[in-house]
């Protein structure tokens, strides 16, 4: 069992499953599965009643813990040393917030709108939701920001937002090791303002913005292209200064043709620009490459261009290329968007291929600095 330090449960192990707790109270069970040629990823959102049931076992092993404390019978550590009395004290924190955690999961909904996916590195981040929503929110594999609107807020609102979630952490806010600004796209935001907003958080949460010997620092967000391409170099400097670290871009595909049936704005040349006026500019990037863009049948260009396009790039060891496999689920956008042009998801075989060929491309680096590739389930988020 983990809990953070106020008291929140984490996750926890039980019968070779794990099961990690969101800020807003879902419980999610992750686990390997052995299947066919390789294995399956099994993912579930527990049920109400399977959540409840799994805090009552958590509950009654806290408290045959807290019992065996009183009696002197616990040690070990926790981040320090911890006596037995130690050990009880620390126990009694955390019993006393399950009595509340349905109440603190309303807080959260109340002081953050959905955050839909961040990218995975950041899944530990401190967010603050700056520029809510998407201001473009018509791309064909998309349903994350589907029926909400798009603003920038305020700087007195912003300033409300962080005083809020910097309460609500509290002592866990330890658990944060960096910040992003969301939602999908904090460039939409005026110079001025994302500027404001990362000396405002370099101010309050100085720890998050200093460099960690284990990489994770920083202020970190998405960015548009055709946001990008509105910002001066010399904004771009400033931000830079500002403890801003990396903007991650999706770009999705290098063809044209695939970029224009996923409804994705711009141009690969635009990409190609907006990195290098980024990279120019002393700030890292993250590049996200999607696995089975439009289907089976654009499958050769995708594949060759969007590699074409990652070998051109300026990357280096400060940079990250995600890998993101597209679902193809009766649900998922992309699959609709398929079936309604007459095209067949790619499948495993060719998303993988393309995962090999997009991984190549972004490591082949004649001076050797080579990017960070990952793949990019957005299966896995949860906040």
């Amino acid at each position: 069992m983990d809990f953070d330090a106020a008291g929140r449960p984490v996750a926890v192990h039980e019968k070779g499953f794990f099961r990690a707790r969101g800020f807003d109270g879902r419980w999610v069970e992750k686990k390997w599965v052995a299947g066919g040629m390789e294995p399956i990823r099994h993912l579930r959102v527990l049920t109400a009643e399977n959540a409840a049931e799994l805090e009552h076992r958590v509950r009654e092993r806290l408290e045959e813990l807290l019992a065996l404390a009183r009696r002197g019978l616990l040690s070990g550590t926790v981040g320090k040393p911890l006596t037995p009395k130690g050990w009880a004290r620390r126990l009694e924190t955390i019993l006393a917030f399950q009595d509340r955690l349905a109440e603190d999961a309303a807080y959260f909904r109340r002081i953050y709108h959905p955050i839909g996916v961040l990218p995975p590195d950041q899944y530990l981040a401190w967010v603050v939701q700056a520029v809510e929503g998407c201001s473009w929110n018509r791309c064909a594999f998309c349903g994350l920001f589907a029926g909400r609107g798009a603003r920038v807020r305020s700087r007195a609102d912003i300033r409300r937002h962080m005083e809020e979630t910097e309460a609500y952490f509290g002592p866990a806010m330890d658990r944060r090791v960096s910040a992003f600004i969301g939602d999908a796209d904090a460039f939409a935001a005026p110079p001025s303002t994302l500027i404001w907003l990362c000396r405002e958080i370099s101010r309050r949460q100085p720890r998050l913005v200093r460099p960690s010997e284990d990489g994770a620092w920083g202020i970190h967000s998405f960015g548009e292209v055709r946001s990008l391409l509105r910002w001066t170099s010399r904004n771009l400097k400033a931000l830079a200064r500002s403890g801003f670290r990396r903007a991650t871009i999706g770009v999705e595909s290098g063809d044209e043709e695939v970029r224009r049936w996923l409804r994705k704005p711009g141009r690969a040349e635009d990409v190609r620009r907006a990195v290098a006026r980024v990279k120019e500019a002393g700030l890292s990037v993250g590049i996200v490459a999607l696995l089975g863009a439009g289907g089976r049948e654009a499958d050769a260009g995708h594949r060759e261009k969007t590699a074409r396009l990652l070998r051109v790039l300026p990357l280096d060891e400060n940079d990250l290329v995600y890998l993101s496999p597209l679902k193809d689920g009766p649900d998922d956008p992309h699959r609709r968007a398929l079936m309604g042009s007459n095209r067949s998801p790619a499948g495993p075989a060719l998303r993988s291929g393309q995962a090999a060929a997009f991984r190549a491309a972004a490591l082949d680096r004649p001076d050797g600095r080579r990017p960070r590739v990952a793949l990019y389930d957005v299966d896995d988020f949860l906040y």
